[in-house]
């Protein structure tokens, strides 16, 4: 993804100025790290400003949890709802 900085509400991005950027996942989502003018997977970071910059930041879903339930039945059944389990 590139991200493009936008002047807002009088703020300027001046020439070498340091500037923090800082990513923030959806929920369900985790922050696997930055490339470009930034490297690594530190979530805040500072840049410094001294040229163009693009900087890629990749996401993955966090996977769901995973239980295992025993069951003892000698009178009745049991069914899973959704199906598909074993």
């Amino acid at each position: 993804m590139e991200i493009n900085l936008t002047v807002r509400r009088g703020h300027v991005m001046i020439c070498l100025q340091q500037t923090q950027t800082f990513a923030i996942p959806d929920t369900g989502y985790e922050f696997e790290g930055w490339t470009g003018a930034l490297e690594g997977p530190a979530i805040l970071d500072t840049l410094l400003m001294d040229s163009n910059k693009i900087l890629t930041h990749a996401f993955s879903l966090i996977p769901p949890p995973q239980f295992t339930i025993a069951l003892n039945t000698s009178h009745g059944n049991v069914s899973l709802d959704p199906s598909g389990g074993t």
